[in-house]
């Protein structure tokens, strides 16, 4: 790319996630910056606009606003092509850990399947998707079949 390229690595973990403390613990923070030392534009963005703020105890105390994706977001509606929609007779049941069931039906039902994904997603030129190993308290392993799910702004949309 003739040092015309800028490389950007991003993810949009659980809301209870301490990104920063992730990204320091998996060595990704200590990778960017060498890069940057090196002259290489490279950035770290966690996409989410928002997270939980944890008591001592492990629960859910607050939530913290956060910058997100200075790009932006875009509302992608899939409609029929969602995999969702296949099962989306029982879309008043879909549900994800820690999130508003109800903000999930209004975003995923019958008359669409609406996605909040980052604009500097939507303008890459090129999307590198690295597996990860990763648990997961549901499945036990995931085998990288949820690795796009990184890309959702917000699992719980307040779309105006």
């Amino acid at each position: 790319m003739e040092g015309k390229c800028k490389i950007i690595i991003g993810d949009s973990p659980l809301k209870k996630c301490d990104f920063s403390k992730v990204t320091i613990e998996n060595g990704t923070k200590y990778i960017v910056n060498f890069y940057k030392k090196h002259g290489i534009k490279i950035e770290l963005i966690d996409f989410r606009k928002e997270r939980a703020i944890i008591d001592s105890s492990g629960r859910i105390k607050g939530i913290k606003k956060l910058n997100g994706d200075t790009r932006g977001y875009t509302v992608v509606d899939l409609g029929e092509d969602s995999l969702l929609y296949n099962i989306i007779d029982d879309y008043k049941k879909f549900r994800v850990t820690n999130y508003n069931p109800n903000l999930m039906k209004e975003h995923h039902n019958p008359e669409k399947n609406e996605y909040l994904i980052p604009n500097t997603i939507l303008e890459a030129d090129v999307i590198i998707n690295l597996p990860k190993p990763k648990t997961h308290r549901k499945a036990g392993i995931t085998g990288s079949m949820k690795n796009l799910v990184g890309i959702n702004g917000l699992l719980e949309m307040q779309v105006a």
